[in-house]
């Protein structure tokens, strides 16, 4: 037998290596539906017409691609939640660091000469204030690591992690935070060794 005719033989499976792919795929879900109905192997197999064994067979390999499935489903959603904290972290960090930037304030008015004959001048007056940050970013920030590491998937790393500027927080949250962080690197550590 040639090489091609093995490998046509194979992709089409089913009786003798001679049935529609598309007939295959019907029995399989006729033969996976009526298991799920609590149907024995045998009964399955007398309705379906086919051997014991095939059943057998066929509720395996749609057991095994279910599995498949549901991990690949949980895999891709465990990966958008990770990417959805990693999204609200670097929003918080960039948000503190607006919260930093200057305050400036310009007020316009007019100054009218004491004399009559003098013109009125436009004087526009600027005023900057230094910010020292919003605290709460930090806080957000701290939560967000957190829940990465609560939901981090063992195979996947956690959330990339920079340090953040810690200066405005008391002494006890900014404690807190380092330790996060220190723990989300070692995680992420562990995790590089593991793969």
């Amino acid at each position: 037998m040639s090489d091609s005719t093995k490998r046509s033989r194979q992709s089409r499976g089913g009786r003798g290596g001679r049935e529609p792919r598309a007939q295959i795929v019907a029995r399989a879900a006729e033969v996976w539906e009526l298991s799920l109905r609590g149907y024995s192997q045998r009964e399955i197999a007398e309705r379906v017409g086919i051997s014991q064994p095939a059943v057998c067979k066929i509720l395996q390999r749609v057991a095994d691609q279910v599995w498949a499935d549901r991990r690949a489903h949980a895999q891709r959603e465990r990966a958008r939640r990770l990417a959805q904290l990693d999204y609200l972290y670097r929003e918080s960090l960039t948000g503190y660091a607006r919260s930093q930037e200057d305050d400036v304030q310009q007020t316009q008015r007019t100054i009218h000469a004491a004399a009559a004959t003098a013109v009125p001048q436009d004087v526009t007056e600027v005023r900057v204030r230094k910010r020292p940050g919003d605290a709460r970013f930090l806080r957000e920030a701290r939560e967000t690591v957190e829940a990465g590491l609560r939901h981090a998937p063992p195979a996947m790393p956690a959330l990339s992690i920079a340090a953040p500027d810690l200066s405005l927080l008391t002494d006890a949250e900014a404690a807190d935070l380092e330790r996060l962080l220190a723990r989300a690197t070692r995680v992420e550590a562990d995790e590089r060794e593991a793969a």
